[in-house]
């Protein structure tokens, strides 16, 4: 399976609220753009207990990318939409799900946004 196409789920709470963060499976979240595109001012990793209440009977680390079962909005990267089919674990380890992203995305209305950490650490004059 492309580390690439494996979508990783992230559990934020971001303030109040709990929200789902999707980057492909070789990226990290950079909270700082989370809170921007979030609009909160605190936005940090649900604890492993918190996980626990969150999403009860998921594995911890195997959320789905199904935000509307745990009653939280959910944002994607935007190099999760560069991927025809994406697949991320179905609440277990031994578990996976493959979709198609366009049949994802109708199913369940997840929102883009740049939230991927930015791994080159040049001065962006000097990128090309």
């Amino acid at each position: 399976m492309d580390p690439a196409t494996f979508a990783k789920i992230v559990a934020v709470a971001a303030d109040d609220r709990r929200v789902l963060i999707v980057v492909d499976a070789i990226d990290h979240v950079d909270m700082r753009k989370a809170r921007h595109v979030l609009g909160a001012h605190d936005v940090r990793l649900l604890s492993e207990d918190e996980l626990a209440l969150f999403a009860p009977g998921c594995d911890t680390g195997a959320l789905p990318a199904v935000g509307q079962l745990f009653d939280a909005p959910m944002y994607a990267d935007h190099a999760v939409r560069d991927d025809a089919q994406i697949s991320f674990n179905a609440g277990s380890h031994r578990f996976t799900v493959r979709v198609e992203r366009t049949d994802w995305e109708k199913a369940t209305g997840v929102s883009y946004a740049d939230l991927a950490e930015d791994w080159d650490r040049r001065p962006a004059w000097s990128r090309s």
